[in-house]
């Protein structure tokens, strides 16, 4: 049986974490430290997943770092405004774009699944980690460095 909580617009069930559309919003501030290793913050444009599992919509401008064994699962097409740190992105068969707050970032986590990259923004996204994702990536502005796939 699984149990569900609602914490300031976050819904968190079995490890899990979804995040309704309307409750991610540029001035929606939230911790949430689950125990067992579930450890999200989202403040203002900034969101962080530490070994556990996010599945949801987050705003257009936030800067997202994966951590461990965080997990961000994309849910539709979804734009983000950077993407940085060691975790996991399971793209499924939709697009991710990021670069839109014109940072240089890097990524040296894994990402798969059969959708792809977009690139827009004047940083440089570079990528380390041993990636699957077969879609592809497209460079609109800015640089992608590093390995895409492995």
């Amino acid at each position: 049986m699984k149990i569900a909580s609602f914490f300031a617009g976050l819904i968190v069930s079995s490890a899990v974490l979804w995040a309704p559309v309307n409750a991610m919003t540029s001035d929606n501030t939230n911790e949430f430290d689950g125990g067992s290793g579930l450890k999200v913050k989202i403040a203002a444009d900034y969101t962080t997943i530490d070994d556990d599992i996010f599945e949801g919509i987050l705003p257009e401008s936030t800067n997202l770092t994966l951590r461990g064994e965080g997990l961000y699962r994309l849910t539709q097409d979804q734009t983000i405004g950077s993407l940085s740190g060691n975790g996991y992105v399971n793209l499924r068969n939709f697009t991710l774009t990021v670069g839109g707050n014109n940072l240089s970032t890097t990524y040296s986590g894994v990402i798969s699944g059969t959708g792809r990259i977009v690139k827009r923004g004047t940083g440089n996204f570079t990528l380390i980690g041993r990636n699957t994702f077969t879609g592809g990536i497209t460079v609109l502005e800015g640089s992608v460095n590093g390995s895409p796939t492995r």
